[in-house]
């Protein structure tokens, strides 16, 4: 028992330490997240240069910072049905958002900007994100409650371009 405890601890200050080698354009430092994953399944494409997923029954990771971003810190855009989430320079705009189940978030990626799931620049390669690699931009119904972190390939740890998506 003591001994998981002082895995979870150091592996609590590593989180801390790399989050604070990265720069989030709202200045604040990414203490680590917590919780489970998600179940997703791909819908396919939606036609145009978007591809689409859907997620699937259970929540992604849930509590603490995500990328910078929290669910308190995120732009509230609840009760919309469609939101997109642009790109701007080297940036997300908005970066953090929140929404309701069932919403249709697009990520715009393009080659220059390849979107990835993920948590501090490290791809979510486990399949559980409804988030998908993309380099065209991605369509995501968010069918379940959860955090989803994102972030572009190219641009993650040299200026910070990453997001998540906090789905209630």
């Amino acid at each position: 028992m003591h001994g998981k405890f002082w895995m979870a601890i150091l592996g609590a200050a590593a989180l801390a330490a790399f989050a604070g080698c990265s720069s989030d354009s709202g200045g604040s430092s990414t203490s680590g997240s917590s919780g489970g994953s998600s179940t997703a399944g791909s819908t396919g494409s939606t036609g145009g240069s978007s591809s689409g997923s859907t997620s699937g029954s259970s929540g992604g990771s849930s509590g603490g910072a995500v990328n910078g971003c929290t669910a308190a810190s995120a732009t509230d855009m609840t009760g919309q049905a469609a939101v997109t989430v642009a790109i701007s320079g080297f940036a997300y705009s908005p970066p953090c958002v929140k929404v309701d189940t069932g919403t249709v978030v697009t990520i715009d990626a393009s080659t220059v900007h390849p979107l990835r799931p993920g948590t501090d620049c490290h791809e979510d390669t486990s399949g559980q994100s409804p988030i998908t690699s993309s380099t065209s931009n991605e369509a995501v119904t968010f069918g379940s409650a959860g955090t989803f972190g994102f972030f572009c390939a190219n641009h993650c740890v040299s200026n910070g371009m990453k997001g998540a998506v906090f789905v209630q």
